[in-house]
């Protein structure tokens, strides 16, 4: 999963995919951390124990009405048949993609103007 600083990452990440050549999708994101990851950071941050546990497709949770719980496995079989960041779509690129050496400027300006 994508975490982002918005106010933060935001102004750079858009600057650097105005640099890039047209037609580019920028998946915006600081960090990208795995489910289990942030479970484990809650962890370690709150010190409440947490674990993840994936559950079967259509297994009720009793927490979301029947219609939302359609979307949401429907969102999750995409996520694992395509990625999060529809990583088969040569046009999405990463943050690590985009003229580095021009964000990371960027990123330093808006980090020395706070």
């Amino acid at each position: 999963m994508p975490l982002l600083v918005g106010e933060e990452d935001t102004g750079p990440l858009v600057k650097a995919l105005i640099d890039e050549a047209p037609g580019k999708h920028l998946i915006a994101y600081r960090e990208w951390m795995t489910l289990p990851e942030m479970v484990a950071a809650f962890t370690k941050a709150t010190g409440l124990p947490a674990e993840y546990v994936a559950l079967p497709v259509g297994e009720p949770r009793g927490l979301l009405p029947p219609a939302l719980q359609q979307v949401v496995d429907d969102m999750w079989g995409y996520f694992n048949e395509f990625g999060y960041e529809a990583r088969q779509d040569l046009s999405v690129i990463h943050p690590g993609q985009v003229c580095l050496d021009r964000w990371l400027l960027i990123v330093g300006h808006f980090a020395d103007s706070k």
